[in-house]
């Protein structure tokens, strides 16, 4: 199982059912490879804001999933792009002048599960 990862408690998700999004969750956690799903996290350069990242790249051993803030899921790419387009709507509405790694780098444990 994979420790220090966590989860926005209102994650974005694409064309998935809530229960679908559960189950991609659990296979996330406990390293079952899953083929045309994305995972949206914040980015861990702090350069960029977010990354993609196909799911089928968490199975590796190698992978950095420390420290994995995940926001979002999606049943592919094109549908990643959807869930991002969300995102950044959302963080402009709610104040135009932060990023979006202000926005989630809430301090607040509430925002976020593991």
């Amino acid at each position: 199982r994979v420790k220090n990862m966590r989860w926005y408690r209102q994650l974005y998700y694409g064309d998935l059912s809530p229960r679908k999004c559960k189950r991609i969750r659990f296979c996330v956690k406990h390293n079952v490879l899953l083929l045309n799903t994305y995972i949206i996290t914040l980015a861990l350069s702090d350069s960029e804001q977010l990354d993609l990242i196909p799911a089928r790249e968490l199975v590796q051993k190698a992978y950095p999933k420390k420290d994995l803030s995940i926001i979002g899921i999606a049943r592919d790419y094109q549908d990643a792009l959807s869930v991002v387009e969300r995102i950044v709507q959302d963080v402009l509405i709610f104040d135009p002048a932060i990023n979006i790694r202000q926005y989630f780098s809430d301090t607040e444990d509430k925002k976020w599960f593991s």
